[in-house]
């Protein structure tokens, strides 16, 4: 049987009193309140979904200072991501400096993330960085971990080194989806995207970053070359050479700003033999109960 229950103090009340026996997407907040409960535990893992802000560079659905990309490194390099991993997701998150998952084939782990340097050569007003961004910064509800939390620190972030970006929350995913493949969100998209049980680069580049793809605010030939190499070439050593380029241009240009690749955090009752799944697929068919 499956309750819908979209409070989530009531889940845990439910899943701590045995009304319920599985719960998803707990908070990391949340997480001692379950463990120190006698009746149920956590059951976390890496999952193939990776967070990222996805800037408009092309100016597809407006024309705006993120077009240029001393702004866009501006942005990159006034979020402090360690911080709000280990203060908002209680650690339950790892960097991700690229945006593809590190689980994906493809993934080159020589890129470094970007640095926390707000007042560096490229903070605002400094190296050349004079243009304000007064844009939106939109979210949607469903997929990122602590979502409000982690909007409203990246927004804290920019507005103290004099980027205002004003949050747009779009509660409907469908909407939101909608919205983007029509190129109607302007400026600053935190992006959730998850793969399933694909464990490949292209599952994830091609879509965002293709030019031709309904989701993408990326406009770049040489991008598109890389990526046309990597989903046709058949040799894997060619293929991983393909998309570390990729990486490795979408890094250099600041066309997104990876955040985090995501953990599935459940509760369980503790008297169930059940664990989540890093494809974020529940497979409560093969759960038993514990003797």
């Amino acid at each position: 049987m499956f309750r819908t229950i979209p409070e989530t103090t009531t889940q845990i009340a439910e899943l701590l009193s045995g009304g319920v026996d599985i719960i998803r997407n707990v908070p990391p907040d949340q997480i001692d309140v379950i463990r120190n409960s006698p009746n149920a535990r956590i059951s976390a893992t890496k999952i193939l979904r990776v967070n990222s802000l996805i800037l408009d560079s092309s100016g597809r659905a407006s024309q705006t200072p993120l077009m240029n990309q001393k702004v866009r490194q501006a942005i990159a390099y006034a979020i402090n991501v360690d911080e709000m991993l280990s203060k908002i997701l209680g650690g339950y998150a790892q960097r991700s400096a690229t945006g593809v998952n590190p689980l994906h084939f493809g993934f080159d782990g020589s890129i470094k993330p970007y640095p926390y340097d707000p007042r560096g050569e490229e903070a605002p007003g400094r190296g050349g960085v004079s243009q304000r961004v007064r844009d939106h910064a939109d979210t949607y509800s469903g997929t990122i971990t602590s979502m409000d939390q982690m909007a409203d620190a990246l927004t804290g972030y920019l507005a103290k080194v004099g980027i205002k970006v004003k949050r747009r929350h779009i509660e409907d995913v469908g909407t939101w989806t909608s919205s983007g493949k029509e190129g109607k969100l302007e400026g600053i998209q935190y992006y959730s995207w998850g793969s399933n049980s694909i464990f490949d680069a292209d599952a994830i580049l091609y879509a965002l970053t293709y030019s031709k793809e309904p989701l993408s605010y990326t406009r770049d030939a040489a991008l598109d070359r890389l990526l046309d190499e990597g989903r046709t070439q058949i040799d894997p050593g060619k293929r991983r050479e393909a998309y570390a380029k990729a990486q490795k241009l979408l890094h250099e240009k600041f066309y997104w700003i990876p955040i985090n690749v995501q953990y599935t955090i459940e509760g369980v009752n503790k008297k169930l033999n059940y664990e989540a799944g890093s494809d974020e697929m529940m497979r409560v068919y093969s759960a038993s109960w514990k003797d």
